[in-house]
């Protein structure tokens, strides 16, 4: 009896070694929420004129800014909304705006918005010079414009302003009670763009009686 109650101890003094000496499980993660994929911003580009089927320039008529533009196909257009040279896009009353993302030959890329408004009120001196200053301080702060002509009209030129985040180049014409600013935005500056921003310039004509 004795021997057998020392067998049982030692079975189960064995078995609690073994318990103590057996590697120790692998402990469960917790879970975790997986991380949300980058979404790809959405562009809400205003309703695009009939693109020609050759390819061919685009023509733009806005009725409540009483002018057109002729721009090419590749471009992307927005109406009151205004988009950055990344193109996300920012509401923007009054405003159209023409995105190009630069390719081939065109690769610089840029926008080109055109806003219509009427001109602040500001007494004593009613230059284009000074409408212009009274309409955007970063432009009263910068050297003064340089003559521009716009649809056969006197214009004025402030290329390069410190103006947003790249700078930007601010085009001021006044025709009848409408004043129309031009801003040219791009990472680079106004050189780089030039001759594509005044080909499409070149086309602006106001349809206001």
């Amino acid at each position: 009896m004795r021997t057998f109650i020392k067998q049982l101890g030692l079975i189960i003094l064995l078995a609690i070694v073994a318990a103590a000496c057996a590697p120790n499980a692998a402990p469960t993660a917790p879970a975790t929420a997986s991380l949300p994929t980058t979404m790809p911003v959405t562009i809400h580009a205003g309703t695009q004129p009939e693109i020609p089927t050759d390819g061919g320039p685009v023509t733009y008529t806005s009725a409540a800014g009483g002018y057109t533009v002729v721009y090419p196909a590749n471009y992307t257009l927005y109406e009151n909304e205004k988009p950055s040279v990344d193109g996300v896009a920012a509401p923007a009353e009054n405003t159209s705006a023409l995105y190009n993302a630069g390719s081939g030959d065109d690769s610089n890329s840029f926008v080109l918005s055109i806003r219509h408004s009427a001109p602040p009120e500001i007494e004593g001196d009613v230059s284009l010079q000074a409408i212009a200053s009274a309409d955007d301080p970063c432009v009263s702060d910068t050297t003064e414009g340089q003559d521009f002509e716009v649809a056969g009209q006197p214009a004025l030129i402030f290329a390069d302003t410190p103006c947003g985040p790249f700078g930007a180049t601010a085009i001021y014409t006044l025709i009848g009670d409408t004043l129309y600013r031009f801003t040219v935005e791009t990472t680079t500056n106004y050189a780089s763009v030039q001759s594509r921003i005044e080909e499409i310039l070149a086309s602006f004509e106001t349809t206001i009686a």
